[in-house]
């Protein structure tokens, strides 16, 4: 903790009036990560509410997966290191999982309901499409030299309109 704080250059004194713990710190560091993923999906539904889902899952999702693909210490906390940390923030990670899948099955049974696409299953092509995200940009963070992010988008929307869409 003392290294951390040095690194920070705070003392460790201020990091406990902040938090009760490292996981507490922790928890805080994934929550700014995954809050700037909803938020950015959000606001590209928000401004394509009006175009058709075809259009609208890719940019939803690669604004959803921008904090991990713009700083690969995102994609390390967000995909890696939050697996297995506590009890009380696995129940976090899958509270946060479980309102991408609400979100995910919201925009699909709309779109089912214009003619957009068939009825699904939605939660498990939001499952599916989650697990492999995460495997898919993690691997990618991992790779020295790293292929153009530009790339990984184009792939990650064509899976995600495969999932969610087609």
């Amino acid at each position: 903790m003392e290294r951390l704080c040095t690194e920070a250059k705070v003392s460790t004194r201020h990091f406990y009036q902040l938090y009760d713990n490292k996981e507490d710190a922790f928890l805080r560091v994934y929550e700014q990560i995954i809050g700037r993923s909803f938020e950015g999906a959000a606001t590209a539904l928000s401004a394509s509410a009006d175009r058709p889902m075809l259009e609208r899952v890719p940019d939803a999702f690669m604004a959803y997966l921008g904090p991990t693909v713009e700083d690969i210490r995102a994609a390390q906390i967000a995909f890696v290191e939050i697996m297995g940390v506590s009890p009380r923030v696995e129940e976090r990670r899958l509270a946060y999982r479980e309102s991408l899948i609400a979100l995910i099955e919201a925009e699909g049974t709309a779109a089912v309901a214009r003619g957009e696409t068939t009825a699904r299953d939605f939660r498990f092509a939001a499952l599916a499409l989650a697990g492999a995200a995460n495997a898919i940009v993690y691997d990618w963070a991992c790779q020295e030299p790293r292929a153009d992010v530009t790339g990984l988008e184009r792939q990650l929307a064509d899976l995600a309109l495969t999932l969610l869409v087609r």
